[in-house]
């Protein structure tokens, strides 16, 4: 477990703590919400750069052949 100081302005802090936001578990809660929501930011940016990209999709046929490449090269040789 990790531990860390915090230091607020006083207003906040006395709102934060009439609500229970400073309450471990509280704080906890909030990280993982914003975290989750970064990862959606993150995730969103991502698919609107692919949409707005002038490259075509590689079709199923060109994936597979891909893959089997990949696999080829990573393939150990059979011993004699």
């Amino acid at each position: 477990m990790a531990s860390f100081q915090l230091t607020l302005p006083d207003d906040l802090a006395e709102q934060a703590a009439e609500f229970g936001l400073l309450d471990p578990s509280a704080i906890a809660d909030l990280l993982r919400a914003e975290i989750r929501r970064q990862i959606m930011h993150k995730i969103s940016a991502g698919i609107a750069s692919l949409e707005s990209s002038d490259e075509v999709p590689m079709s199923e046929e060109d994936v597979q052949a891909e893959v089997r490449v990949v696999r080829d090269t990573q393939r150990v040789p059979a011993r004699a």
